[in-house]
């Protein structure tokens, strides 16, 4: 029997993908009888502050004008104040850090288990934007390097990128993957001919690939809805449909639709749409640059040229039925409460 654990949870709550899972660790490790603290951020004034200078901070650290620290000091900060606020009032077990800005907060010598939850490698995700000076990158990566190896676990949520870090950054023996997961549904999708595909997701970050986005859903292969934030410009041509408040109206569509970027790092990668749709049965069109797609069944590769063939494939029922069931099958073993087994035992319990 596991004695009580005490756990504090700092995440951001900006209602994205990357908020449920602090969601489900807090659901998984109270039903079996631990004490979670949900620690949300974005409630620190401090936090605020930081969002509003984000702009002038960023045309800085795009020209080189500004250096290094102005993305360090802030993170030696939300560390200072993490800890005043958070970790010192109370005796925690554990502490699990989901966001990279507030993860300094894990170099410090704290009385409980660090875990750093990592869902995509940081500061190459920063480099490959665009959007920050060499000398900037430089530091950060040595921030990076404080952060891993300060650690007492790094958790993934693909196997892609912990093989991603292990070859290209650092080859510690405290990397886990402790892979993203889903709710299998109780209503399923279902075929429908011609079919029509759901595009769900962040839509401001370059790796989202949105002039793919719209190449796509200018083909005429199928009609494409398109939910997330935030509101993509017009001249892309999409059909909008605004951030959806939640995922069941997923079940309403033949297929799921991912985009991204070319890049290195996105090519090893997943998204956290990708076991979203296939918790609703969704066969999911995925670029064929993405590697190990093997890993989730029910996934479809698609390049632009070959897209409106694929989408041909799928019209047919016998195949969508096929892979609709694969990809619901594959859900089930993506469940939360399997894609978090080995989490109790990682804060102590």
């Amino acid at each position: 029997m596991c004695s009580r654990m005490k756990v504090a949870l700092l995440y951001t709550g900006y209602g994205n993908a990357n908020s449920v899972r602090p969601l489900e660790m807090t659901r998984y490790l109270e039903a079996r009888g631990h004490q979670v603290d949900l620690v949300d951020l974005l409630g620190f004034g401090y936090n605020r502050y930081l969002r509003l200078r984000e702009p002038l901070a960023s045309a800085a650290m795009r020209s080189g004008l500004a250096g290094a620290g102005v993305l360090v000091r802030p993170m030696r900060r939300w560390a200072d104040i993490i800890q005043r606020k958070v970790l010192d009032r109370e005796r925690f077990d554990a502490v699990v850090c989901f966001s990279f800005p507030h993860a300094y907060v894990l170099t410090r010598d704290l009385p409980c288990i660090k875990i750093y939850d990592c869902p995509t490698p940081a500061v190459d995700e920063l480099e490959l934007s665009g959007d920050h000076h060499g000398s900037v990158i430089s530091a950060l990566r040595d921030v990076e390097m404080e952060i891993y190896t300060s650690s007492d676990h790094v958790l993934f949520h693909w196997e892609t990128y912990l093989e991603y870090v292990r070859k290209y950054r650092y080859d510690g023996d405290n990397l886990v993957t402790m892979a993203y997961g889903c709710h299998p549904k109780e209503r399923r999708a279902g075929f429908a001919s011609p079919p029509r595909a759901v595009y769900m997701g962040y839509l401001g970050g370059y790796w989202s690939n949105l002039d793919l986005l719209s190449s796509l859903s200018s083909s005429g292969a199928c009609d494409v809805d398109v939910f997330g934030f935030p509101r993509p410009h017009r001249r892309l041509g999409l059909d909008y449909r605004g951030a959806s408040p939640n995922t069941a109206v997923l079940a309403d569509y033949q297929l799921g639709l991912v985009t991204c970027s070319k890049d290195r790092l996105r090519r090893e990668g997943f998204s956290a749409k990708h076991v979203e749709y296939i918790s609703y049965g969704l066969p999911v069109l995925v670029p064929n640059w993405r590697e190990r797609l093997d890993l989730i069944k029910g996934s479809v590769p698609y390049d632009k040229e070959s897209y409106p063939e694929v989408v041909a494939r799928m019209s047919d029922e016998d195949e969508w039925t096929r892979m609709s069931d694969l990809a619901y099958e594959q859900s089930k073993a993506l469940s939360w409460d399997r894609t978090l087994e080995g989490l109790e035992r990682m804060v102590g319990g």
